[in-house]
Parts: C-alpha cells; sequence; structure tokens
C-alpha cells in the first residue's frame, strides 16, 4: 500500500503528500534499526516519553512517511507524508487488521497465561518442516506487538503463527480482530497479571476473546476453569487432549518405565511417540503443539519426525564476554527474518565497542522468493556497515554479490570453523544469528571468552519484566530510578546501564564518581546521582554532568566553593537521616542547610530522600 491507501484504512487526515513509495516497514521506536526507504512511523504519546520528538531526527535519516497524532509545523519535513489521527496505535492496529484481512490461509491464535511463546516457537518448527510459516518475533504478543508481527505476512506463507497477550480486560478484542484466528490455542491460566482481572473466571472470559473467529480450539481438558467455560460457549469449536480423561478428542498416556515415550489415542487409532523433553511444562507444551498439527491432517510419522528436531528455546539475545576484548551477541537459536531485524537493532544500539561485526546463516521461513530475500537482508547489513560480515550457508554465498566488498562467505559451519581467524576480531561486538540448522552454538563456543566453570548468567528478559512490574504500580509522572552501584553488584555494569537506558528508566545511580565516569564514557546519557562523592571529585562531577547526593555539611562547602567556576546550575540530591544514622543531615543540621541553599543559587535540588529510620524493627502490622 501507498501512503494514500494506508491513510484511507486508518482514517487518517493527510497533512501533507509528498512520497508516493510503497509502505514496507512500520517502525515505532526512533532506536530502532530500520531501512528508510518505505519506512512508516508512528508517533506515539506513551506515559514513559513522547514520539513526536523524535520526528527530525528520523527526518534526518531518511524517513518519509509520519503518522501523528496533533497538527504540526511542516516546513522543515517538505519531503515527507504526514498524517495526523486521533492514536497512533488504533491506526497502527487497522492498518495491520487491513493487511491481515487479505490472506486466506490458516492462522494460528495462541493465548494464556504462560507458555505462549514457547507453545509458538515450537509450533512454527513443527510447521516449518512442512509448509512456509511466519510466527510473532520473540514475545511480541502485546496490543503494538500483533500488529508488528501479523504485517510480516505475505504472499508466499502457508500458514501464521501469532501469540496474543493481556493484563487487563478489553485489550483482546483488539488483537483478536488484528490475528483474526482460524485456530486458537489457550496454553493454560495461571495467575499472571491477576491484578487486572476480577477474578479467575473473568481472566478466562477476557482471554478468549480471541476465538470467536476459530474454526477449532486447542486446549487441555484437565485445566478445568478452561474447558468448564470452553464447551459453554465455543461447544462446536473444542478440539482438547488429556493425560487424565479417556473422553477427550486426543488422550495421551505415557510409559511408565520410559519417559520419553507415551501413546496417543486419537479418531480410534493408537499410536507412539517419541518426546524430546521430560519435564512436566515442556510436555503440556508439547501436547499443545501435537494437537494442533493433528487438528491440520498432520501424520503421526510427520509429527515425530518434527519432535526429534525440537531444541530448547532460548528467548533472547544473550550477551557475553569474547575473546581479544568482544563481546558476542548470542542468537543462534533460529534465523528468520523478523528475529534478523530485531538483532541488527540490537546490534545497532550496543556501544561497549567501537566496532561491530556480524556471523549469519541462510534465513529460513522467510516466506519470500531467495532473490527478494537476500536483497532485503543484505541491505540491513549494508546499512549497518559492519566492520566484518561472514556469510555462512549456499544460499548466502550464491548472493555474496549483494554484501560488502570485505565480507567472507562459507558453504558451512565446518567450513567457517575450519579457516576461523580469532586475530580478526579485537575490540567489538559480534552478533551470532544463526538457523538451528548451522549449530552456531560451536562458533559461540570458540569466541566466547573461556572463564571459571562456575558462570554467572543475568537474565535481560527478567530485568524487563521485573523492571516494567514496579512501573506498574507507580504514578505516570513518578521518576524511576534505578540502582547499579558496586558495578551493578557484579551482573555487568555497562550492559546493565545500556539495558536500562534503552527502556527508558528515568535516573541511575552509582557508588562512586568512577563509576559515573565509566558509564558516561560508554554513553550513557542518562542523568546519573553519585551516593558517595568525596570533596576531591567536585571538578569531575561538574565535567561529567554527574549529580551527587549531599549528606554533610562538609561535602555541601566543598560544592559551593566549587559552584562559582561553572555558569551552569549543579544538580544536587540531598539526603537526611531519619534515625538510620548512617549518613545524612540530621534535624540540627536544616536550618543551616536551607540557609546556605537560599544564598547559594548555583545548586538545583533534584530529590530529597532518606534511609530507612530503622534496620531490625519488626513490620507494621494492618
Amino acid at each position: 500500500m501507498n501512503f494514500n491507501q494506508i491513510a484511507q484504512v486508518c482514517q487518517g487526515n493527510v497533512l501533507q503528500f509528498s512520497n508516493p513509495e510503497a509502505i514496507q516497514n512500520l517502525c515505532l521506536d526512533s532506536r530502532q534499526w530500520v531501512l528508510a526507504n518505505g519506512t512508516l512511523f508512528f508517533a506515539i504519546r506513551g506515559r514513559y516519553h513522547d514520539g513526536h520528538q523524535f520526528i527530525a531526527e528520523l527526518y534526518q535519516r531518511g524517513v518519509r512517511h509520519f503518522v501523528v497524532e496533533h497538527v504540526m509545523e511542516l516546513t522543515s519535513f517538505s519531503k515527507a507524508n504526514f498524517m495526523v489521527v486521533d492514536k497512533s496505535i488504533d491506526a497502527l492496529q487497522k492498518i495491520a487488521a487491513h493487511h491481515r484481512a487479505q490472506f486466506n490461509i490458516p492462522i494460528i491464535g495462541i493465548t494464556g497465561s504462560n507458555a505462549k511463546t514457547i507453545v509458538k516457537e515450537w509450533l512454527a518448527q513443527l510447521l516449518a518442516t512442512q509448509i512456509s510459516t511466519v510466527k510473532s518475533p520473540k514475545s511480541y504478543n502485546s496490543q503494538i506487538g500483533v500488529p508488528l508481527s501479523v504485517w510480516q505476512l505475505n504472499a508466499k506463507h502457508e500458514v501464521g503463527v501469532f501469540e496474543a497477550g493481556i493484563s487487563q480486560p478489553e485489550e483482546m478484542q483488539c488483537l483478536a480482530d488484528i490475528i483474526q484466528p482460524t485456530i486458537g490455542v489457550f496454553t493454560n491460566i495461571g495467575s499472571a497479571h491477576d491484578e487486572g482481572f476480577k477474578d479467575r473466571h473473568h481472566k478466562i472470559t477476557e482471554k478468549a476473546k480471541l476465538f470467536k473467529s476459530c474454526e477449532q480450539i486447542i486446549y487441555c481438558k484437565d485445566h478445568q476453569e478452561i474447558h468448564d467455560y470452553l464447551v459453554t460457549y465455543y461447544p462446536h469449536k473444542c478440539m482438547n487432549w488429556s493425560t487424565k480423561d479417556q473422553q477427550a478428542t486426543i488422550f495421551i498416556q505415557k510409559d511408565p518405565e520410559n519417559e520419553h515415550k507415551l501413546s496417543i489415542t486419537y479418531r480410534n487409532k493408537t499410536s507412539n511417540v517419541n518426546l524430546p523433553f521430560i519435564d512436566a511444562p515442556s510436555q503440556e507444551n508439547i501436547f499443545h503443539c501435537i494437537t494442533v498439527l493433528l487438528s491440520m491432517d498432520f501424520t503421526v510419522e510427520e509429527i515425530t519426525d518434527g519432535l526429534a528436531q525440537l531444541q530448547p528455546i532460548s528467548m533472547r539475545l544473550a550477551l557475553k564476554e569474547a575473546i581479544h576484548q568482544c563481546y558476542l551477541i548470542d542468537d543462534s537459536y533460529n534465523n528468520d527474518l523478523g528475529g534478523l531485524e530485531m538483532a541488527i537493532s540490537y546490534l545497532h544500539q550496543q556501544h561497549q565497542r567501537p566496532g561491530k561485526s556480524i556471523i549469519l546463516s541462510d534465513v529460513y521461513e522467510s516466506g519470500l522468493e531467495p532473490n527478494e530475500l537476500y536483497k532485503k537482508i543484505s541491505a540491513l547489513v549494508n546499512a549497518l556497515q559492519p566492520k566484518l560480515f561472514f556469510g555462512i550457508g549456499p544460499q548466502l554465498s550464491s548472493f555474496k554479490h549483494l554484501f560488502p566488498a570485505q565480507s567472507q562467505f562459507f558453504e558451512s559451519t565446518d567450513a567457517f570453523l575450519q579457516g576461523l581467524q580469532p586475530e580478526l576480531f579485537n575490540e567489538e561486538i559480534i552478533l551470532v544469528k544463526g538457523a538451528r540448522a548451522f549449530q552456531f552454538e560451536r562458533i559461540v563456543h570458540q569466541l566466547q571468552k573461556k572463564l571459571h566453570r562456575t558462570v554467572l548468567e543475568v537474565n535481560l528478559d527478567a530485568l524487563a519484566s521485573n523492571l516494567n512490574y514496579f512501573r506498574s504500580h507507580i504514578n505516570a509522572d513518578t521518576k524511576l530510578m534505578v540502582m547499579i552501584k558496586a558495578f551493578a553488584y557484579g551482573s555487568g555494569f555497562v550492559e546493565v546501564a545500556q539495558f536500562l537506558q534503552y527502556h527508558l528508566v528515568d535516573y541511575l545511580a552509582v557508588a562512586y564518581t568512577d563509576e559515573g565516569i565509566t558509564l558516561r564514557n560508554n554513553g550513557i546519557r542518562l542523568p546519573i546521582m553519585v551516593m558517595n562523592p568525596t570533596p576531591d571529585d567536585v571538578s569531575k562531577l561538574q565535567q561529567y554532568e554527574l549529580e551527587p547526593e549531599v549528606y554533610c555539611m562538609r561535602l555541601l562547602e566543598a560544592l559551593t566553593g566549587n559552584a562559582d567556576q561553572h555558569t551552569e546550575p549543579m544538580k544536587i540530591h540531598l539526603k537526611l537521616d531519619t534515625g538510620m544514622h548512617r549518613l545524612g543531615f540530621v534535624k540540627e543540621e536544616l536550618d543551616a542547610l536551607v540557609a546556605v541553599l537560599k544564598k547559594q543559587k548555583r545548586f538545583k535540588v533534584q530529590s530529597i530522600f532518606s534511609h530507612l529510620a530503622a534496620s531490625d524493627d519488626l513490620p507494621f502490622s494492618k
């Protein structure tokens, strides 16, 4: 679609039309690494940021299509298209729903409290052995993630697998309108996001709205609450499985002598299947997948062959230390076009090292002809301008003419490892992105820095989840400061800071001035509070725009003596002693403190805080 057609779909008011090119990419995050040509940017006024602030930057980068939420002065954007809508997210969802409606293929919609992403990934793996498959990248299951996922659909795809997650009522209907699933999967029901719903039944009701257009709904009959609801409201669509009830559509029996073996009874026929995993959660996820495949008339033999190839799913990009002062971005468990775009965007955002290199395998499951696919991939790679690019696989090798001149190509992972020259890598960030069949974990093993056998692994997905949890409990105008003192408590100082900056926290706090300087030298632009500054640090605090915690008159006097040397006010944080007696101004010092602050206009007080009043008192009872 071109811009005017997009405007008709989302009922937008075109403010300016200057560029007739087709829309190819949808973008909501100015930090995302996207090709400028054909990119449509949605400016969203969110709780923590306003996308309208980044329009000028994107225009400078070549983006020429914009959806905005208020009328703007467009003199500086004469070559761009602009339309105004009430809500940019609504426009995004309408465009995705319209795009989805152009395809008459099976679409699988997955919801539930847990395991949506694992079931989606495994289903996509199993389906892709037989038919061209498109799926949600990573955990793209939100009001924004779902439309971006569905936008990937193209004429070459034969099936789509998309997940849908909600945290409060009235959200699912929008996702159902976008996905329009023909087959539904309800994984389970649990306590996740319980606080957004009246009770468990209410949550089931809301999640089940995804299934209104479905021809079949897949679920476990042993989850009684789910079963009771679905057989009441969708009695002719239910296709369930059970390990307890022989009356289920599919009855599954485990072999008591071999945990990997089970028998499946379906349509009065019993077949044997081998499972790759024996833990209960993985087996439940596999049983959902088996039921979906049977509903689509896959044979037991085809299912068995597919299960033998299943691998554990890593749901995040892992950042690891590597040889020669390098870092590795390990994304070696699959390689589809959507995931590649995300990985390259993530690589672009990393600034811990000056250089960037890519090791990439052939890309599967794109639904595109190879010529079109590798033109898209080469455009992404060439725009990034990596220091080194290594292409592995017969397809990439046949399109080597599309990639940077210094690139190297290998027919297989074995060939790459045989010719590996570790000395080529030095002080850079290396993206390792490969389809499962290429076993790129072998490359990671060769390049990863060899340390002790005991390894501390930091799960950035968990960090993001914790961050969003706290955000959900504070007011929109309450700022969030994250303590990363003591080098982020040993969890990767600069890496955690980069991650928090990407997720738009308001403040960071460090223990010492040197820590703040390290962050500034590694591209951290957030405000940084220093909790233990000394009088000797004053000039460095000003030079690196660090904000000291002021806890005593001696430090305040040192700052006062230096303040006249700088034109910009120094931002400070005042700590009061309310009983702990560690650090802080005591009650008797407050009058003198206020007098200094009134007299000295070069200070700007950013916050006033205290430690706990005591460390060992019993908690207050309600």
